[in-house]
């Protein structure tokens, strides 16, 4: 029970000082970093032969994703973003326009009501984050959200997991526990990690 306390606060303290020098870019750096990983993420051949995308609606100070959303939807490309149910899981519904998405509770960008749920094994998942290691461990919020949901769905090891965060979001080492799912690559403005 102490090591799993200890990581908890680990991973805490760890998670409010990348978000601290996430939030200390401005606007326009921010927006200039994301149009970097877009760039990055399109020529990925990964990309490319991907017909279904499970992708996220970039939040706060997050890499801003929905331009680049749209982007992938009007090349063809399937594209789905989650929707929390219940506080616990979460889900994923396919996305054809603007007005498919609301902002929920939270204030986070979601799919309506109206949306479908996806009947679809995704070819890769778009995942967030607050902090990563170059080993593809990934912290997310804290709530566990997409660790679970790629457990559940059996997603860990026949799906691309891509981290898209800035590069002030690497790190040599993140805390882990059992229950943490890592990823298969990290792309940021500098770079992409495999």
């Amino acid at each position: 029970m102490g090591d799993n306390t200890e990581i908890r606060e680990n991973k805490e303290i760890l998670r409010n000082r990348i978000i601290l020098l996430r939030e200390c870019m401005t606007p326009m750096e921010r927006e200039k970093a994301g149009i970097r990983i877009f760039e990055n993420f399109f020529n990925l051949p990964e990309y490319q032969n991907a017909e279904y995308i499970f992708a996220f609606a970039g939040f706060g100070t997050e890499v801003p994703t929905m331009n680049s959303v749209f982007k992938m939807i009007n090349s063809g490309k399937k594209v789905a973003l989650p929707r929390v149910l219940d506080g616990e899981r979460m889900e994923f519904y396919e996305i054809r326009k603007i007005s498919d998405i609301r902002k929920s509770d939270m204030g986070i960008p979601e799919p309506t009501g109206e949306c479908k749920a996806v009947d679809y094994t995704p070819d890769m998942i778009l995942v967030p984050g607050s902090v990563f290691d170059r080993k593809f461990n990934r912290l997310g919020y804290g709530r566990g959200y997409y660790d679970r949901y790629l457990r559940e769905k059996g997603y860990e090891r026949v799906v691309w997991k891509i981290a898209l965060g800035f590069a002030c979001q690497v790190v040599d080492q993140v805390p882990m526990d059992e229950k943490d799912v890592p990823v298969d690559m990290i792309i940021t403005e500098k770079k992409v990690i495999r």
